[in-house]
């Protein structure tokens, strides 16, 4: 063992208090040959243990992690009322990586229809398509992503009220009120259009990939478009206290102090935004979209606000909440038994 070999030392080890240190019976220096060795085996093992969160596991798989790790291998907990879905990206990848390779090569175009919340950070999923792409060059993925069943958050804080709802009717009264609500939207929006933007600096081929927001249905009742304003107007905000910052019109953060601001989303939203209607974008809406903020006129609106005047009217929308319209059921219903830790 490399323990035992570790431990051996002539005359054993001695303990200073005062510095706080072990040292070898002569004072020497303790070896740190194990703390590398041990570092590396880590690493080696960490590298084998952590599946990507696109990979679909089969048994002998986590057989084999649990193995790896020295544990049981046993089954999660599941609510038996809440539907867990694997995301339609995930069984893709598992179903091209079953075909020949010369089959595989043929194909031009998949279309990932994302149309209810899934498993294990379903937004990071494009990735996976990566090495596909690359070999494929003339492969073409969409990944279309619902608004109301998939992408549009519930309240946070009511996460574990739909987890007790969808398995006790009488907890329903702690959600029949709930509404897509305004301060939660842009984040959640965020997350997948970040992820999609990340794609080409992880070795995405230009034009393979494309993500789609869709927000069926989409008739004049439904207020998807102007759900979708509250992230047109968000962004627009964030460039504008950007802007503010490299003009020196206000005091300059630090780039953590930044990124920890209620008013900071995503780095490069607002050229995703811009581009939402052209065609082939990187991103684009199958419904139409508000016009786009005037971020000069923004500044001269608010030319007298300090940075926490920003912060404290992040979360003012123009409308604090929205609620489903027919065909779709109402909001809470629409996500009952799709929500899960």
């Amino acid at each position: 063992m490399i323990y035992e070999q570790y431990f051996a030392v002539e005359n054993g080890y001695l303990y200073d208090a005062e510095l706080e240190k072990l040292t070898q019976a002569d004072n020497s220096p303790i070896s740190l040959s194990l703390s590398r060795t041990y570092s590396v085996y880590r690493a080696t093992q960490l590298t084998h243990t952590s599946p990507k969160p696109w990979v679909i596991p089969d048994p002998l798989e986590l057989k084999r992690l649990a193995n790896i790790v020295d544990v049981e291998p046993t089954l999660p907990f599941y609510e038996p009322n809440t539907k867990y879905t694997y995301s339609a990206a995930s069984i893709a990848l598992r179903f091209l990586r079953t075909l020949p390779d010369a089959l595989r090569s043929k194909i031009r175009s998949v279309t990932l229809l994302e149309d209810r919340e899934s498993v294990a950070y379903a937004k990071c999923h494009g990735r996976g398509f990566i090495g596909l792409c690359q070999s494929n060059p003339k492969l073409r993925v969409k990944r279309v992503v619902s608004l109301w069943q998939n992408a549009f958050p519930i309240t946070p804080e009511k996460k574990m009220d739909y987890i007790l709802a969808s398995q006790y009717p009488e907890y329903m009264y702690n959600v029949v009120s709930d509404s897509l609500l305004s301060k939660h939207i842009s984040k959640a929006l965020g997350a997948w259009m970040a992820e999609a933007l990340a794609l080409s600096s992880l070795g995405m081929p230009d034009g393979s990939f494309r993500l789609v927001f869709e927000g069926e249905p989409t008739s004049p009742d439904t207020p998807t478009a102007d759900a979708f304003r509250v992230v047109q107007r968000d962004v627009a905000w964030q460039c504008a206290l950007d802007t503010a910052y490299s003009r020196g019109m206000l005091p300059k953060p630090s780039w953590r102090e930044r990124r920890l601001q209620v008013t900071y989303l995503y780095e490069g939203l607002s050229g995703i935004i811009d581009n939402l209607a052209k065609e082939n974008a990187l991103f684009s809406c199958n419904f139409e979209l508000g016009p786009s903020y005037d971020i000069e006129k923004l500044l001269e609106e608010h030319s007298t606000w300090t940075a926490q005047d920003w912060e404290r009217n992040w979360d003012a929308h123009e409308q604090e909440g929205f609620d489903t319209a027919a065909p779709l059921p109402p909001w809470h219903m629409l996500r009952l038994h799709r929500i899960f830790d």
